[in-house]
């Protein structure tokens, strides 16, 4: 299977996402993240609407923060869907 390499720019603003929620997550945990969600879903958000199937992954792969908080969006989004997002804030 050949894979196109991740570009120069995915690269770029993965790498600033994965230091800024390795820096929350120093300074408060998930909830220092949860708070600082909206800054970094402006630069994630577009590479989650442009990326090709897999990229996402690989960049998951290389970057371990980012990854996180990769995850922490798929689990609001559950939560939101599914109607339990006050339990995911400790309000339900």
């Amino acid at each position: 299977m050949n894979v196109n390499p991740l570009s120069p720019e995915q690269l770029r603003i993965a790498a600033q996402i994965d230091s800024e929620v390795a820096r929350l997550l120093k300074q408060g945990g998930d909830e220092a993240l949860f708070v600082g969600v909206h800054p970094l879903m402006q630069r994630f958000k577009p590479m989650l609407d442009t990326a090709k199937p897999g990229e996402l992954d690989r960049l998951c792969s290389i970057y371990p923060d980012f990854a996180h908080f990769a995850r922490l969006l798929d689990s609001m989004s559950q939560a939101i869907a599914g109607g339990t997002f006050d339990d995911m804030l400790g309000r339900g």
